[in-house]
């Protein structure tokens, strides 16, 4: 927190209390009992006027920093012309005008076509459809400690938390989670080869024991 203005008539406590009432507390991660109003820039500012430097940039979403000038100006144009209307049935022209841009930005060689998406989240789950669908395999292989969405699928991929999946399973079948190579890993006067050789050693046994090669999409 940089710095306290004047507090306005209900304070943060205030409003989280209002929202307990109606909202699943299960469904945020909770750090800090904060409210926010605004933001400009990378500077967001509570309801009761204190000013933070917003190193999460709403989980990412918000990389050209909040309220910028000319993405105002673009949401408020595109407004006034249609706020949104579903990809799924109908084309529109600036979908259509985005969509051979972004292709041009994904890192691989060939043809590129992309599919729309609400999030990362169901974007992973599109991934799962797609891999299994095209490869006609069935296992998908994920890192222990990554993240990948909270919907069903990419939630099934995830192994970051037990909080994530206690009470919901079973997850979707066919995920087999080998461990990430992490550096923190390795162990007291480790060399580097041998670092290397016990890590590729863990991610080859599943393939060396239950997990087909054939198998995975």
């Amino acid at each position: 927190m940089l710095k306290t203005k004047l507090k306005q008539e209900k304070t943060n406590r205030d409003v989280l209390l209002e929202e307990k009432n109606a909202f699943a507390t299960a469904a945020r991660i909770k750090y800090y009992d904060i409210v926010l109003d605004h933001g400009r820039g990378a500077m967001v500012t509570d309801i009761e006027g204190n000013d933070y430097i917003d190193l999460l940039a709403s989980a990412s979403s918000t990389n050209t920093g909040h309220a910028h000038p000319r993405v105002v100006q673009a949401i408020q144009e595109q407004a006034a012309k249609m706020i949104q209307y579903t990809p799924a049935y109908f084309a529109n022209s600036q979908a259509a005008r985005l969509a051979p841009r972004l292709a041009e930005l994904a890192p691989i060689s060939g043809p590129v076509e992309m599919v729309w998406g609400n999030s990362g989240s169901d974007a992973n789950d599109a991934i799962i459809k797609f891999a299994r669908a095209y490869t006609g395999r069935q296992y998908i292989i994920s890192f222990t400690g990554a993240y990948h969405g909270s919907t069903y699928g990419s939630m099934s991929l995830s192994g970051v938390s037990l909080n994530m999946t206690r009470k919901m399973g079973p997850m979707l079948p066919g995920v087999v989670k080998v461990p990430f190579p992490s550096p923190w890993e390795r162990l007291t006067n480790e060399s580097d080869e041998a670092f290397v050789e016990r890590m590729f050693h863990q991610f080859m046994l599943p393939f060396e024991t239950y997990l087909p090669v054939d198998e995975v999409a």
